[in-house]
């Protein structure tokens, strides 16, 4: 095996409940990926993605210090390589609107599959748009 092979994807996780984000560490780490951060409110999700400049970002919509979409506007500035991927509770349709203008990869609601995210972070890896785009 290279050592290209072995490299895993970063990731920067944000959510507010704790318990999620012990969840989707775990699961996402099973997974393959290399969780770089994980945070329950905004503020330290962007200074988390402004140090590990990671590969992907899974972002809740509600934070405390600063919600999904003023992540989403800082990746673009701080991070513009990351590619992200929105998991929330609300489904309104001009907030899904909102992050996809804003270049997020996969939109989510709270309690689909686990399959799901994991096939979003897949495919935002693979063929999401940065942030800059």
């Amino acid at each position: 095996m290279t050592e290209a092979s072995t490299v895993r994807p970063t990731i920067v996780i944000a959510d507010d409940v704790v318990e999620l984000l012990v969840v989707l560490r775990e699961m996402i780490e099973a997974a393959g990926y290399k969780v770089v951060g994980a945070a329950a409110n905004g503020t330290d999700a962007i200074s988390l993605i402004n140090k590990h400049k990671p590969d992907l970002a899974l972002l809740d919509y509600r934070l405390p210090g600063g919600d999904g979409l003023q992540i989403l506007e800082a990746i673009r500035r701080e991070s513009p390589a990351t590619k992200a991927v929105m998991l929330t509770a609300y489904e309104e349709e001009s907030l899904r609107m909102d992050a996809e203008r804003l270049g997020v990869s996969a939109f989510l609601v709270k309690g689909c599959p686990a399959s799901h995210i994991l096939k979003a972070l897949r495919d935002a890896q693979v063929r999401g748009r940065p942030l800059s785009a």
